[in-house]
């Protein structure tokens, strides 16, 4: 199960918020899922870290999409779906 929130833009994916404190030395990041700011995360200290744990259940989904299209052999009818997804997953990463 995923944790789920939703942002007051209508985003309900979770998203990276940068922190900048006085006790460190450098920002470090928050995950959260909500405009509350409730965590999935504290104290991420890689801003490339957050950015993969905060496309986390996005990238879960595409995922498991993929999975329900692809047989144990892909089929030539599957194969244009299989590239379709393959590219939102891309775009995805890209707008990341």
């Amino acid at each position: 199960m995923i944790t789920k929130g939703k942002f007051s833009d209508g985003y309900d994916g979770w998203k990276k918020r940068e922190i900048v404190s006085s006790h460190h030395s450098k920002p470090y990041y928050e995950i959260i899922f909500s405009d509350d700011t409730e965590c999935i995360a504290e104290y991420v200290h890689n801003e490339e870290d957050a950015e993969l744990i905060a496309c986390a259940p996005k990238l879960f989904e595409l995922v498991e999409e993929l999975m329900n299209i692809i047989p144990t052999d892909i089929l030539d009818e599957n194969k244009e779906r299989l590239v379709k997804k393959f590219d939102n997953v891309v775009k995805y990463l890209e707008n990341q």
